[in-house]
């Protein structure tokens, strides 16, 4: 149940969608029309009306939207482009606020502090970023806006709730707003917390040091908290103050593959906001959003890969099922019928006339039609994937970033087939064929006696629902009898003595009551 205090947060929630032109899909849902005036009238305004929304709402609700625009499994392509241009900019807190905090999260070291700037670089919605210097050093301060942590846990208190709600209406979808919701709720927490983005620029300087192509820059970690990042300043020139933006593309694109296919840990927000160039370098900021794939993720990508050059269908879908990811009901035939229409088309086509936009889009309807969820990294991988084209398309109208993957995912298969590769792979096979056979005498013990006991449990497909319908159909036949009880004694009360004819009648008039309260549920909820 929602608090008393969060009530008027939801109101104002719901009536920005409302103004945004998304009202007639909030009077869809019964819990929420009470709450908009019956005056408000409009056409539906989606996919812009609810990208305004969200920015209007604040930090939540922006990065809401940022994770669906990553969902192609569930959300259609027009809705995933107008949400990829959610904007997180807004107005700046004024500096004193800013100031304030940083004395707090810093306390005595505040006196390192030589000097800052009291106009900020940038405003976001989560945070606010101020350039300075301390200790002799050129550095930029992001600092967590004042109040936005409380704003934050009270808007997932309300989308916890929402989501609640829309789970009543998606009982038998694939779609489950309350997985989408955790998922949700473990990003923006991490995002949160500036301690998890200082690592994650700590590990990738780390490792993609070396490469003289990438700056990324130092973070100061005896400065940094959970509400503050203190990282070295680089200048650095925007894309559209280049005189010949063309040469970057290259290292834009080399910068990204390194990341996810070398490193497995990749930004996964590069638009043109979030890096600059400075002599030909790329230099990578805002590490908010990132992407990771581990060696499980990169095995399950080896093997589709292996697979789609082998033309196996039947191991894309195993590999799939396996991984929990397609529903068990779906049908193979049907599976490998459009796996192999797809890798028809592009298997034989030229990887300079791939682009990715429209091969995401349509594996992405695919997927949509065949119930498959993919894991939030492959869904960031994709959307970064698409990004990355997008930008060098800006700034080459026939850029293709087919060519450029070649290499690494032919690495990828390569790799598979490493004889170290396979004495691990052989490895884990061994591990758990001997944990198998060594648990085996426990399970023959265990059915045995559940055997002897005559307890053998069985999960038998639609017996929940018949059990609800039974208790439908009991219910209905109780209320039934007690209704025309009332109405028999009642009648029985008044036979006797006129006296007793009001008691009669206020029986009868209950009975009336609570049999049209009971036809009532039965027509608009359809169960009682």
């Amino acid at each position: 149940m929602i608090m008393f205090g969060n009530i008027l947060r939801l109101r104002k929630i719901i009536l920005t969608f409302a103004r945004f032109g998304l009202l007639v899909y909030l009077q869809r849902i019964p819990s929420f029309r009470r709450l908009i005036p019956r005056r408000l009238k409009q056409e539906a305004q989606l996919p812009e009306g609810l990208r305004k929304a969200l920015e209007s709402l604040g930090p939540a609700f922006i990065k809401i939207g940022q994770i669906l625009s990553t969902r192609v499994d569930i959300l259609p392509p027009e809705i995933i482009n107008e949400l990829s241009k959610l904007q997180d900019r807004v107005e700046p807190v004024p500096f004193e606020e800013i100031e304030g905090e940083l004395k707090r999260e810093m306390g005595e070291k505040y006196s390192h502090v030589e000097s800052i700037d009291r106009e900020p670089v940038a405003s976001a919605s989560l945070a606010q970023v101020h350039r300075g210097r301390i200790d002799g050093m050129d550095v930029v301060f992001k600092v967590k806006r004042p109040g936005v942590e409380k704003l934050i846990h009270q808007d997932l208190n309300i989308l916890f709730y929402i989501a609640r709600i829309l789970s009543r209406f998606s009982e038998t979808s694939w779609v489950k707003p309350l997985e989408i919701y955790r998922e949700f709720r473990e990003f923006i927490l991490r995002e949160m917390n500036f301690l998890n983005e200082g690592k994650t620029m700590k590990v990738i300087r780390r490792i993609i040091g070396r490469d003289e192509r990438i700056i990324i820059p130092e973070v100061l970690e005896e400065y940094t908290t959970e509400n503050l990042i203190v990282m070295e300043y680089i200048e650095g020139k925007k894309i559209s103050e280049l005189e010949n933006p063309e040469e970057i593309i290259e290292p834009v694109v080399e910068c990204w593959m390194k990341q996810i296919f070398d490193i497995g840990v990749f930004h996964a927000d590069p638009h043109p906001g979030n890096f600059l160039v400075k002599d030909g370098k790329i230099v990578l900021l805002d590490f908010g959003l990132t992407g990771r794939l581990d060696t499980v993720t990169r095995q399950v990508l080896s093997s589709i890969v292996s697979a789609v050059i082998d033309m196996d269908t039947f191991h894309i879908y195993r590999v799939f099922y396996e991984l929990g990811i397609i529903k068990s009901t779906f049908p193979v035939v049907d599976f490998e019928l459009e796996a192999r229409e797809m890798i028809d088309t592009y298997l034989n086509t030229p990887l300079e006339e791939i682009r990715i936009l429209p091969l995401y889009q349509r594996i992405s309807s695919t997927l949509r039609r065949m119930e498959v969820k993919l894991p939030g990294n492959l869904l960031l991988l994709g959307k970064t994937l698409v990004q990355i084209e997008g930008i060098c398309r800006e700034l080459k109208p026939d850029f293709v970033l087919g060519i450029h993957l070649k290499p690494y995912l032919e690495k990828m298969y390569l790799r598979s087939f490493l004889p170290l590769r396979a004495g691990k792979d052989i490895s884990v096979i061994m591990r758990d064929t001997k944990e198998v056979i060594h648990s085996f005498p426990r399970i023959i013990y265990f059915f045995r006696a559940l055997l002897e006991r005559g307890r053998i449990p069985m999960e038998i497909e639609g017996l929940k629902e018949a059990i609800q319908a039974l208790e439908y159909a009991a219910n209905t036949l109780a209320i039934g009898l007690i209704v025309a009880a009332v109405i028999i004694g009642s009648t029985f009360i008044m036979r006797p003595s006129p006296k007793l004819a009001p008691l009669g009648l206020i029986g009868y008039f209950i009975a009336g009551v609570f049999g049209i309260w009971f036809l009532y549920r039965i027509i608009r909820y359809r169960r009682f």
